[in-house]
């Protein structure tokens, strides 16, 4: 099977269709048999399933978010990693660098990641801060991990902040710190 994202006149990607793979030999072939059911004024470009922020991957990915935390498996053949990422309905086609641009992720109450900037690099929407490398309490079994999140308004009140903490024990059961907490660049510093 193969997919094809189906683009509106500005490049947003308006749909993304499942092609069997015996009803064309190539991109193109694809792209004129999906003319011929959708209409010869509509835009294609194919698009790979597994591909996220310029790397190929083994197995469903269907489990993106918006960090790019990725629980597949990196392929051994990086040469199969296709135009940046998997074409999102809202995102863009990047005729220029060639790759497909998510959507513009939100923070964890949904308002837009202004300040977050889009790598063509990398073909991944980067933070201004950088991402929390300290994710548990270091033990060689963990007993608690970083439960975290990106709050936007809080970046826009002081740029030095953005991620917001939370101990989490592995078990699931309550923590007994129950502080906010938020990522400095190298570590996390309680929230006052």
């Amino acid at each position: 099977m193969a997919h094809f994202a189906k683009l509106n006149d500005s490049n947003e990607v308006i749909d993304v269709i499942v092609v069997n793979d015996s009803a064309f030999t190539d991109e193109a072939s694809g792209i004129t048999f999906l003319k011929n059911i959708y209409g010869a004024d509509t835009n294609w470009k194919q698009t790979s399933f597994n591909t996220w922020s310029n790397k190929h991957y083994t197995g469903n990915l269907s489990n993106a978010d918006t960090h790019n935390v990725r629980g597949e498996s990196l392929s051994s053949d990086q040469s199969k990693a296709f135009r940046g990422n998997f074409a999102q309905v809202g995102g863009t086609y990047d005729t220029s660098n060639n790759i497909f641009i998510p959507p513009r992720p939100t923070d964890s109450i949904g308002t837009s990641c202004a300040s977050w900037t889009f790598n063509t690099s990398t073909a991944s929407w980067t933070p201004p801060l950088t991402y929390p490398t300290v994710l548990d309490d270091g033990e060689d079994t963990p007993v608690w991990f970083w439960s975290f999140d990106w709050y936007e308004a809080k970046y826009q009140a002081n740029n030095a902040r953005g991620w917001n903490g939370n101990k989490e024990n592995i078990n699931g059961s309550d923590h007994s710190d129950t502080k906010e907490y938020y990522w400095n660049g190298s570590a996390w510093a309680e929230a006052t």
